[in-house]
């Protein structure tokens, strides 16, 4: 009986783990994006190298 309880204990545990982690990773792809995003318009000539560097500094923080 008490094996059955640390069973479903290791499990709660390792579903909140593994459920999170889907949140965080969902934050970085966000991130990811945006900083995409940037590299493009740095690359098409949309913003100069200071502004790009700028705004680089503000999504890395």
């Amino acid at each position: 009986m008490m094996f059955l309880i640390w069973l479903l204990i290791i499990i709660v545990i390792l579903y909140f783990a593994f459920k999170n982690k889907g949140v965080w990773n969902k934050e970085d792809q966000k991130n990811d994006e945006s900083l995409d995003l940037l590299k493009q318009k740095y690359i098409n000539g949309e913003i100069d190298e200071d502004k790009y560097k700028k705004m680089l500094e503000v999504l890395r923080s």
